[in-house]
This record gives structure tokens, C-alpha cells and sequence, in this order.
């Protein structure tokens, strides 16, 4: 992982993309290197730009956010991958770490949760 985290965000809200890629593209510690509005778009986006880390919605029509997290694990992708959903309960996070995430984002508290990942992920990097 670069000094700066190299993010694919992924909704199929047109919506939330816009603000939240808004969002991401101010702070300095992460580079908003693309965003996909479908499952099927971010598998390909991934194999394209190579990101540090996948800001993945869980629920999407066709292929979801939980199958392309399962995907990108069971193909040793090194992108780290979080689910974000405006569903906080415990069966997604369930789901999402049963398919392999590394974090869980509710859209909700998402400015507040993200900045603190994006800063541990560029620690964690810092201390290797």
C-alpha cells in the first residue's frame, strides 16, 4: 500500500458515488482512483487499477457486494475490502465477514468510520 490509500468505490446509488466520492477525493490520506456502480463493474475495475481498498455496498442488484467480496478473497486479491450498507444489524455483519471483509461501514456514520480506517490503513503501512 502507497502513502496515500488507492480506493474503488463501489454503489449503486448515483447518489450516495457522488457524495461520497466527493468526500473521499478532499482527504489527503486516500486517492479516489475509481467507482463502480455494479458488482460486475467492480470486478473488472479491481483487475484494471489494482486499489488498496474496495468501499463495497452490500446490496446491489445482480451480482451483490457480498459475492464480489467472496470473489476478490478466493482470488488473493491483495485490495482490502469493507462493506458499506445502511443496514446495521448483525446479520450483515455476518455476512459481510463471512464472505471476507475487513470492515463493515454503516452509510449512516460513514464520514466518521471511514476516515478512521483510511488513517489505520496508511498507519499499518507507516509501521511495516
Amino acid at each position: 500500500m502507497s502513502a496515500r490509500v488507492r480506493v474503488l468505490l463501489v454503489d449503486d446509488s448515483d447518489t450516495f458515488r457522488a457524495s461520497a466520492g466527493r468526500f473521499l477525493s478532499r482527504q489527503a490520506c486516500c486517492e479516489l482512483v475509481g467507482t463502480a456502480s455494479s458488482g460486475e463493474e467492480a470486478l473488472a475495475r479491481v483487475g484494471s487499477i489494482h486499489p488498496d481498498l474496495v468501499l463495497l455496498d452490500v446490496a446491489m442488484p445482480g451480482l451483490n457486494g457480498l459475492e464480489v467480496a467472496r470473489r476478490l478473497k478466493q482470488s488473493g486479491d491483495p485490495a482490502r475490502v469493507v462493506m458499506v450498507t445502511i443496514h446495521d444489524d448483525a446479520d450483515y455483519r455476518i455476512a459481510a465477514h463471512e464472505a471476507g471483509a475487513d470492515g463493515f461501514i454503516v452509510k449512516t456514520d460513514f464520514t466518521l468510520q471511514v476516515i478512521s480506517l483510511l488513517r489505520d490503513l496508511v498507519h499499518a503501512e507507516g509501521g511495516q
